[in-house]
């Protein structure tokens, strides 16, 4: 007897100049669309392909995918046991702002392996479906634009945060337990009026 596994589509709201959405589609997925933003996902199990700039692309279990603004590209499955994935729909203004201005980055090649992006994007997923905590936004832009643009040939942009942020990634390392909501936690140490650019 053949199991049969069902699809799913879970996306969360866009907020933050994010997006992030998980699914699992066997046969076809989707048809030829574009989106606004950077779309950087992570291949989670089966073989996920798509046509994108003019050429069939496959990703398998592990593997990034990397697309672009305004780029056009579908989705289907490539093996009778669909695909799962988990895509981060990042906003390209703030891509640009984590960069300090510079251009975008062009990553040529859309599929491939790298651990450090890999990262970025599991990091993005940790809770998910609940929401990402404002104080990780900030954050997860910087980790991302600065794997885009290593990816894309450009040296690193990594930043040094502020010293509040970096007092609130310190008291993250430290907890132990659940946190329900980390800015709750983090006030007393950063302050009421924080903000990323403080």
């Amino acid at each position: 007897m053949m199991a049969v596994s069902s699809d799913f589509l879970i996306v969360e709201p866009p907020a933050a100049g994010m997006q992030r959405l998980r699914a699992r589609f066997s046969g076809h997925a989707y048809d030829r669309h574009r989106h606004e933003t950077y779309a950087v996902g992570v291949t989670e199990a089966g073989l996920q392909c798509f046509h994108y700039r003019g050429a069939a692309r496959a990703s398998t279990a592990g593997r990034v995918v990397v697309l672009h603004p305004d780029e056009a590209h579908d989705g289907h499955s490539g093996a009778p046991g669909g695909f799962t994935y988990r895509m981060l729909y990042a906003d390209p203004s703030l891509i640009a702002a984590a960069l300090g201005g510079r251009a975008l980055p062009f990553v040529a090649v859309p599929v491939f392996d790298d651990p450090i992006l890999r990262r970025v994007v599991a990091d993005a997923f940790v809770d998910f479906p609940k929401p990402i905590e404002d104080l990780a936004i900030p954050v997860l832009f910087a980790a991302l634009a600065d794997a885009l643009a290593r990816l894309a040939g450009a040296p690193s942009v990594t930043r040094r945060f502020p010293a509040k942020a970096q007092r609130a990634r310190q008291q993250v390392k430290r907890a132990t337990g659940p946190v329900d909501r980390l800015g709750d936690r983090l006030t007393p140490l950063l302050g009421t009026g924080y903000s990323s650019s403080s």
